[in-house]
């Protein structure tokens, strides 16, 4: 658990492994009611928040991770998908319509996202 992770709910989560063989640490991305994307670094006896990106309007329903960890996909209330630079805490791209988007997840050969 990890305490005030969001200033509302949090709606999503995602695992990713950045640190390659490294098992003992991990990351997680975290989606929240008040639109934030926050990327967290894990270990066994410790919570460190590394990045937190506010660019959605309304909730964060949806968050994946790519392969590698690089890279995570938001879909949010407000109509906007964005796909972020985990290393960086930067938007690469965003997608905006007039629609809720529930859910995100990559195309399998990551060529795309689908929403």
């Amino acid at each position: 658990m990890i305490p005030d992770a969001h200033n509302d709910a949090v709606r999503s989560l995602a695992i990713c492994n950045c640190e390659g063989d490294d098992s003992s640490i991990w990351h997680l991305v975290s989606g929240g009611k008040d639109g934030t994307v926050r990327f967290w670094r894990i270990n066994e006896k410790h919570q460190t928040m590394v990045h937190s990106m506010k660019e959605h309007r309304g909730a964060v329903n949806s968050i994946v991770c790519n392969a590698d960890g690089s890279q995570a996909a938001s879909a949010s209330s407000d109509g906007s998908c964005i796909i972020w630079d985990l290393r960086k805490g930067v938007r690469i791209h965003a997608l905006y319509e007039p629609t809720v988007f529930n859910s995100v997840c990559y195309h399998p050969d990551e060529s795309q996202y689908l929403t």
